[in-house]
């Protein structure tokens, strides 16, 4: 039994000194990469890719070796000119001459069946004759108010207005001043008259820029109607431009 431990344990150790030796002796060998053949095959050599003759394009792989465009030129969207606004009512008239500083309101007349036409009337205003221009417009801008309105009281905002037939023959201007919402238009008296009721032609649109104020007289009488008529102030620099 004793023989044969030593003959097993002489035996592993030389083995084991075998062994050593060959693994010093011969190196593991390489691991094979893709293009190695293993043991045994025929390495097949990988063509090489094709150029295409000269004056023909190669065909690009999708995404590899695009050509580079130019960026897309961006046109910018011409900028609409806004449209100016049509010429606007008047807002309020002022007439320093004679201290008037008044709200405009829009008026008509109208009537019931066949009877006769009913002036609306402004009440502690002027009252701009709906159916005339606008100031800008170039025509004939028709205003009136009241003298007095002792019954009904409904104002006299046209109190004065018989004092500028005066300041005129005395060659004192009178500037009539109307206020849109888009500016300031600036009028001067040229010329006043005195007419009848039924005398509706002062209302007449007119070839040019005109304000025709209206107003009855005498006071308290009311049988006639006082014609104020004023042109454009030339020179004025800010006619019809936004207010300040």
């Amino acid at each position: 039994l004793v023989g044969l431990t030593v003959a097993y344990y002489a035996y592993s150790a030389y083995a084991e000194t075998q062994l050593g030796r060959m693994n010093q002796s011969q190196p593991l060998p390489p691991v094979p990469s893709p293009e190695t053949p293993l043991q045994g095959q025929t390495a097949t050599p990988t063509p090489a890719p094709e150029t295409p003759p000269l004056g023909q394009p190669s065909t690009p792989t999708p995404g590899v070796g695009e050509p580079s465009l130019p960026l897309p030129t961006v046109i910018p969207s011409p900028i609409p000119t806004p449209k100016p606004l049509p010429p606007q009512p008047a807002e309020r008239i002022v007439i320093p001459a004679i201290g008037v500083n008044s709200r405009v309101v829009e008026i008509g007349a109208t009537r019931e069946g066949d009877g006769p036409w009913v002036w609306e009337r402004p009440v502690f205003s002027v009252g701009h004759v709906r159916w005339s221009a606008n100031p800008g417009e170039g025509s004939n801008i028709v205003m009136a108010g009241h003298i007095s309105s002792p019954v009904e009281g409904e104002g006299e905002v046209f109190k004065r207005l018989p004092e500028i037939p005066d300041l005129v023959a005395q060659k004192k201007p009178v500037d009539v001043i109307l206020y849109t919402a888009q500016g300031r238009y600036v009028y001067r008296v040229t010329k006043t008259m005195v007419v009848e009721p039924d005398d509706s032609w002062v209302m007449d649109p007119t070839p040019d820029e005109t304000v025709t104020l209206i107003t009855c007289v005498p006071d308290y009488v009311y049988s006639h109607r006082l014609i104020i008529v004023a042109k454009p102030l030339p020179g004025i620099p800010d006619f019809g431009k936004i207010n300040p």
